[in-house]
C-alpha cells in the first residue's frame, strides 16, 4: 500500500463535495462550517456541549456506512474527511418537497418555537438508516440526547413512534418514503442485494493529512496507530492531543488547543471489540456502534446481563 500526504480535507455535504485547509482555525467546528461557510441556517446550535441536540446531522463515515447522527458543535470540521453529510435542508425542504419525517411532526403539532426541531428530525433519520424498523422503544431511547424547552416530549413521542414496527397507530401514508434508493433516489423496497460499493483511489492508498491551520496549529489525520508515534517522534510530545470525538472539551473547556492536533478516527484498530473472558472494547469505538456491540453481545449466555 502505497502513502500519501495531503494538506485538505474533503467531504460532502447534502451531495456538494467540500474542500477545507489552511484557512481553518482549530477552534472551527462542522456546525460553524455548515451556517457560516455554507449559510445553511437550519441546522441549531445552543449548549455547544453536545447536551441538546440541537446541531444534529446525519454523517455517513465511509463507503457504505449508513448515516449516524453526529453533534456537529463537537466535531472539528478537519475531522470530516470522506464524509457524506446530510443537513436539515438537503433531507428536504419547500423548493424539493419535505421529508415524511417533517411532514409527520408538523402534522402532529410536534414543534413551538422551532429551534429543536432539525435535530429531533435529523436524529430520528439517522436511527432509521441503521434501523429499518426500530421499536418504540428503541426510539425513545434514542432521543436522550435531544431536549425540547418548549412543545414537551409528548407530541414529538407521538409523531415519532409511529416509525416504530411496533406501533399501534402506524398510519403512515407510505412507509417506503423513508428510504431512497442510492442509485435513483426514489422510494426503495429494500429487497435489492446491493451488498457492494465502489471504493474511490484514496480508500485503497494509506493517505496522512497535514494541515497547518490559519491559528498556526498542525493537524494530522492517521489511519494506524503507527503513525502517531512517528509524528511524536518529530513533532515532540510536549503539546499534542488525540482527537475522535473532540468530547473531551465537554467536562473540562479546551481555550485554546494543544500545537499538535492528531485526528484518531480512521484508526481502525483502535475500533475492535474482542471477547477473551472479557469484553475489550477499543477506545476508539463510538457511542452508537458500542450499543449495537452491545446488543448483539448480549444474545450469548456470559453476557446476557448486558441486555
Amino acid at each position: 500500500m502505497t502513502t500519501t500526504t495531503k494538506d485538505t480535507v474533503k467531504f460532502k455535504v447534502n451531495g456538494i463535495e467540500c474542500e477545507v485547509g489552511s484557512e481553518i482555525s482549530s477552534q472551527t467546528k462542522l456546525i460553524d462550517y455548515i451556517r457560516k461557510t455554507l449559510n445553511l441556517s437550519g441546522t441549531k446550535y445552543m449548549c455547544r456541549e453536545a447536551g441538546c441536540g440541537a446541531c444534529i446531522v446525519s454523517a455517513s463515515k465511509g463507503p457504505g456506512e449508513p448515516g449516524q447522527a453526529v453533534n456537529s458543535c463537537l466535531v472539528s470540521v478537519t475531522s470530516c474527511q470522506d464524509w457524506e453529510i446530510t443537513t436539515i435542508e438537503g433531507l428536504g425542504n419547500r423548493k424539493t418537497g419535505y421529508h415524511v419525517l417533517q411532514e409527520t411532526l408538523a402534522e402532529n403539532n410536534a414543534t413551538q418555537c422551532g429551534h429543536c426541531t432539525p435535530g429531533w428530525i435529523m436524529s430520528m433519520y439517522s436511527l432509521l438508516q441503521r434501523k429499518t424498523l426500530p421499536t418504540m422503544r428503541e426510539i425513545e431511547q434514542s432521543f436522550a440526547s435531544n431536549v425540547c424547552r418548549c412543545t414537551g416530549y409528548r407530541p414529538i413521542f407521538k409523531a415519532l413512534k409511529k416509525f416504530a414496527s411496533d406501533s399501534p397507530q402506524n398510519d403512515l401514508p407510505n412507509i417506503k418514503e423513508l428510504y431512497g434508493c442510492q442509485q435513483s433516489g426514489v422510494a426503495c423496497n429494500k429487497k435489492c442485494s446491493d451488498d457492494w460499493c465502489l471504493l474511490s483511489k484514496d480508500a485503497l492508498e494509506k493517505t496522512i493529512v497535514k494541515i497547518t491551520l490559519q491559528d498556526n496549529r498542525t493537524w494530522y489525520k492517521v489511519s494506524e496507530i503507527d503513525d502517531v508515534f512517528d509524528i511524536l517522534d518529530v513533532e515532540g510530545d510536549d503539546s499534542y492531543i488525540l482527537v475522535a470525538g473532540n468530547s473531551a472539551r465537554v467536562p473540562y473547556p479546551i481555550q485554546q488547543y494543544p500545537r499538535v492536533l492528531i485526528d484518531a478516527t480512521g484508526i481502525e484498530e483502535l475500533k475492535n471489540c474482542e471477547i477473551d473472558q472479557n469484553l475489550i472494547i477499543g477506545a476508539g469505538t463510538t457511542l452508537t456502534n458500542l450499543l449495537d456491540v452491545f446488543e448483539e453481545i448480549s444474545k450469548e449466555g456470559d453476557f446476557c446481563w448486558q441486555h
